[in-house]
């Protein structure tokens, strides 16, 4: 068996939104707790990995050590569980994932002082989202 991970397959051009009709009694909170954090991050593995925008971790969550930064903050919405996650991540010199794809213009703002922070781990349970191919045409 090689040891070599394969790469997630390409990302799709699909767009997800939260499906409106079915908030109605979302508590939507920081994560603040070890229990938290786990649901939180599991919930972005899982979104992921079904996605195609990773491959799959023995952890069982999607991990990156900027959410390790004292500033990164995470809100979940939920109910009994959490149905929707979203991480807050401040530049830092560890950088950005965007800077992966968008260096250039993250470094001018940079250049220019200005405060950077970037919104990943967004996932959404699957009951709780639709999904539509053509973002031009969503109504949103």
């Amino acid at each position: 068996m090689s040891s070599e991970i394969s790469q997630p397959k390409s990302r799709n051009k699909k767009v997800y939104y939260l499906d409106s009709s079915k908030v109605e009694n979302i508590v939507f909170k920081i994560a603040d707790t070890q229990k938290d954090l786990e649901v939180a991050y599991h919930a972005v593995h899982q979104t992921y990995v079904h996605d195609g925008l990773m491959n799959p971790d023995s952890s069982g969550m999607r991990l990156k050590l900027v959410y390790a930064h004292p500033h990164t903050v995470t809100i979940i919405g939920k109910k009994e569980d959490v149905l929707i996650t979203l991480t807050v991540i401040p530049d830092s010199p560890m950088g950005l994932s965007a800077d992966e794809i968008y260096r250039e213009e993250i470094d001018g703002l940079r250049a220019e002082g200005k405060s950077i922070v970037e919104v990943g781990a967004l996932a959404f349970h699957p009951e709780y989202r639709s999904s539509i191919s053509d973002p031009a045409g969503a109504n949103i």
